[in-house]
């Protein structure tokens, strides 16, 4: 309705200025003496297509934008691309209409496009226009029309860029963005040009775009103000806002599930060292290089946006479950470290360490079970024959050995002896400068066929006075404890626990409780509050 109003306010104020030109030059007397003449019109002599036309009120014109889609928006550069027919309608009460054409049936007359170049046109410009371009098939696709009102109706096919001031990035991908397409006259203010107009807009028509379009009049653009004049305007208003299940699919998703993956971790024993340092390493370089392929093409923001935000917040939660555990291995460290410090000698080496003049007088080993002694060996480089009488090499000489040590039976030798099955003797093996094994068959492994050569006890004795104790040695080996040294080791043993399974049961609850807060929040955020 308003915009029939404008259009009927136009055509009065074209016939007004219509009947105060049309009288002054015949079609015949202009035809005698032309500037530009057709079938339709004449332009007298003497026209000058760079005045306006003299009217009694301002110049009106009315501008009409059918609106075919929009083309493009880039919000790299936030500009937006729109298709549409260009139309200008304004009088020009200088043209001489040819009177023997029937005006009353024929409103409108059809001349050639080209024609244009010869009339003053309205000096309406296309505010933050970028580029402004005009198909071509084998000419450029236009039309003029010479109306009965003595005016000019000029259409052309259009696809024109203009800058879209209003997009802001903070909230993306929930971003919503504002553009308008501003047309005002160039130099004729208020008083002198008045612009009305209308649009035309189909959905239906419109492509595939990341955004959902909306176009509508803007209110209150009448005028433009201007520095020092003010100027009639004819705006549109282009509601753009972003879809947004793309992005979860493609972003919100993935990276929530390896925020959940990462808890995984806290299910694994902290003693398996590589499969947690493996896992959540690896999730957080796949969260890294996601974050970059984000930040690559996420539009030029002035502050992080929201995207950036939750892929950072994935990053540092899992970060966080890696920092957990970095935690537990550190306060193992000190908790090792106080062990040592409290009772040294139960953290030596597995072996027990031979005086220089010390002597071991017999050694035997339970039948396939394991010996553990926490004390250090000095031995000198030997051979080590298994029970199927392959020899291995291995260098003892000042080296500090670590449990569990060896499994039964084995036979020493030192290195250079003849090292063939048939040369060991049944009874005694020499081991060079004090040291010797009362060698029994047995030694060589579970013998099936003879169980009664199976040894299941054994005992270790120490000739030197430094070593004046007897260790019984049945599954595994245990040095005596000291008195006073219980409650400690309960303590000990306490904060293991701690350690190992306590902060990773506490963290199993703690972090997906933190993911499903900020998950709240952060949607409730960005979906309802900022909108």
């Amino acid at each position: 309705m308003k915009q029939s109003l404008a259009l009927n306010a136009v055509l009065v104020c074209l016939i007004e200025v219509a009947l105060v030109g049309s009288d002054s030059v015949s079609y015949e007397d202009c035809l005698a003496d032309p500037d530009v003449i057709s079938e339709a019109f004449c332009l007298p002599k003497g026209y000058r297509k760079d005045v306006p036309p003299s009217t009694i009120m301002p110049i009106g014109v009315y501008v009409n934008l059918p609106l075919s889609e929009i083309s493009a928006i880039d919000d790299q550069h936030s500009q937006i691309s729109i298709r549409l027919s260009y139309k200008l309608l304004w009088p020009e009460p200088r043209m001489v209409l040819n009177t023997s054409i029937d005006w009353n049936t024929v409103e409108e007359k059809p001349v050639a496009a080209s024609l244009i170049r010869h009339f003053w046109t309205p000096d309406i410009i296309i505010h933050d226009l970028v580029e402004f371009k005009k198909p071509e098939v084998i000419k450029e696709v236009a039309a003029l029309q010479i109306k009965k009102e003595h005016s000019v109706y000029f259409k052309i096919r259009s696809d024109l860029t203009v800058v879209c001031k209003g997009m802001e990035f903070a909230l993306y991908p929930f971003d919503s963005h504002v553009c308008h397409l501003k047309l005002t006259s160039f130099s004729h203010d208020t008083n002198e040009m008045i612009l009305n107009g209308g649009y035309t807009y189909n959905q239906d028509n419109q492509r595939a775009l990341p955004f959902k379009v909306a176009i509508s009049r803007m209110k209150d653009s009448d005028v433009y103000r201007g520095h020092n004049s003010n100027y009639s305007m004819f705006a549109l208003e282009i509601r753009l806002r972003r879809y947004v299940s793309p992005y979860i699919l493609s972003c919100f998703l993935p990276t929530g599930i390896f925020v959940v993956v990462s808890w995984v971790s806290f299910l694994i024993p902290a003693d398996i060292i590589a499969a947690r340092i493996v896992l959540l390493v690896t999730l957080v370089l796949v969260l890294i290089n996601k974050f970059n392929y984000v930040t690559e093409r996420i539009p030029v923001a002035r502050q992080e946006t929201a995207l950036e935000f939750w892929v950072s917040a994935c990053i540092c939660l899992v970060f966080a479950a890696l920092g957990e555990y970095a935690f537990i291995l550190w306060k193992m460290t000190r908790l090792r470290r106080q062990e040592r410090e409290y009772n040294p000698e139960a953290h030596q080496s597995s072996w027990p360490q031979v005086p220089a003049n010390g002597e071991v007088v017999g050694l035997r080993f339970n039948g396939g079970h394991s010996l553990q002694l926490q004390k250090s060996v000095k031995l000198p480089t030997v051979a080590m024959i298994d029970r199927h009488g392959v020899r291995n090499q291995v260098a003892h000489r000042h080296q500090r050995l670590t449990s569990p040590v060896v499994t039964s039976p084995i036979n020493v030798r030192p290195q250079g002896l003849d090292l063939d099955q048939s040369s060991i003797s049944d009874s005694f093996i020499e081991y060079g400068a004090g040291f010797s094994e009362n060698y029994n068959p047995s030694l060589r492994g579970h013998d099936e066929v003879n169980p009664a050569r199976n040894s299941s006890h054994a005992k270790v004795h120490w000739k030197d006075p430094f070593w004046k104790d007897s260790l019984e040695i049945g599954d595994r080996c245990q040095e005596s404890r000291k008195p006073g040294q219980t409650k400690q080791e309960e303590e000990f043993a306490r904060k293991r626990k701690k350690y190992l399974e306590d902060f990773d049961e506490h963290a199993l609850k703690v972090y997906p409780s933190l993911f499903l807060t900020f998950n709240v929040i952060y949607w409730f955020y960005y979906m309802f509050y900022c909108h």
